[in-house]
């Protein structure tokens, strides 16, 4: 029997709080090992594979909302991760937006109490 078949067969045995324990207790990060990521990289034009590994009921509600949506699983898990990322980044940006915001309000403030002055000392 392969290895393959023989997890298989043993998660098959498995209730699902039984399946996430097993599964969170092989995550490498959990163990503190030191993970090597492998650079994905291709073609900027191109889509490319990416595998995800989710538990059984996020999948469950991952299908239940793209097919209320019209659109298939991978679809609406490429929108959200997209989507997710935009914000992220767009957060750093409103961070900085909102630095040179507060600083050109604190200029014109400066000019308006510059114009101020004058008046209020000739009244």
């Amino acid at each position: 029997m392969s290895k393959r078949q023989e997890l298989q067969d043993m998660l098959d045995k498995m209730t699902p709080e039984e399946e996430r324990a097993y599964w969170d207790a092989q995550d490498p990060l959990r163990q503190g090992k030191k993970v090597r990521f492998q650079r994905i990289t291709g073609p900027p034009d191109r889509m490319m594979y990416f595998a995800l590994r989710l538990h059984g009921e996020d999948i469950d509600r991952l299908a239940a909302a793209a097919e209320s949506r019209g659109m298939k699983p991978s679809e609406l898990a490429r929108a959200l991760i997209l989507q997710g990322l935009d914000q992220t980044e767009g957060q750093a940006d409103l961070a900085k937006r909102v630095a040179v915001l507060e600083a050109e309000l604190a200029a014109v403030k400066q000019r308006l109490d510059d114009i101020a002055q004058p008046v209020a000392a000739a009244s």
